[in-house]
Formats: C-alpha cells, sequence, structure tokens
C-alpha cells in the first residue's frame, strides 16, 4: 500500500517526517536515541517509469558511525531500458537538495541495466 503524497516545500511537513525518523530503544520505555539524529527516505512510486528514491540523514553526532554516515543525502533513479534519463536533471535536482540541506557527504546515481553510475557527488 502506498503512502501519502508529500509536499517537501512545506516545513512542517519536512519536520513530521525527520520527526517520525528517529531512532528509538527497542525495550520498554521506548525512548528516543538522540545521538543517531534523523533519518526519512522517500520513493515516488516509479511514477512516469522511473523508480526514484531519496533520503536524507542528519542530526548525528554517535562516536560509532563515521563521519561520512553522519549528515548524509543520496538520490537513486532507475529508469526502464527504453526510458533515457537525462544525467544532467538528477544531477540538478540533487545539487539544488544539496544547496538547500548542506550535507556533508552525499551521491546521485542512476541504474540503467544492471549498471549503476554517478552522477554527482559531495
Amino acid at each position: 500500500m502506498a503512502g501519502p503524497v508529500v509536499n517537501l516545500t512545506e516545513p512542517e511537513k519536512v519536520r513530521e517526517l525527520l520527526l517520525k525518523g528517529r531512532n528509538w530503544t527497542d525495550f520498554s520505555p521506548r525512548t528516543v536515541i538522540p545521538e543517531l539524529g534523523y533519518h526519512f527516505g522517500l520513493w515516488n512510486r516509479a511514477f512516469g517509469d522511473v523508480d526514484a528514491t531519496f533520503s536524507i540523514r542528519c542530526g548525528v553526532n554517535s562516536e560509532f558511525l563515521s563521519q561520512g554516515a553522519q549528515n548524509l543525502l543520496n538520490l537513486r533513479a532507475v529508469a526502464r531500458e527504453t526510458l533515457p534519463l537525462d544525467d544532467a536533471v538528477i544531477k540538478q535536482v540533487f545539487l539544488r537538495f544539496a544547496d538547500v540541506w548542506k550535507p556533508q557527504s552525499g551521491r546521485a546515481w542512476i541504474k540503467r541495466m544492471a549498471a549503476e553510475h554517478t552522477v554527482a557527488a559531495i
């Protein structure tokens, strides 16, 4: 079952997603683990024959995670063989998010058939 459509231009919606993406302890009483920060991911339901996912992780300050996993941004697109993806468009979308989000690291990549290739990285 697909989730609701999310409008990322509404700050309150982004805040709700980040709060839902907190990590919690496994045992009662369950409490938030603040040093693991926030995370959320979105999927476009393969709209227009392009399967795209987007994920953000931020606010992590755990000594057990590498610096590269502390504030990151990922964008992945997969298209059917007959549908060309424009690398420049994927790169532009990724860089716009990166400009707003200011992640420490991130990558945008496209998968064609069995091969993936990076179109942008920071």
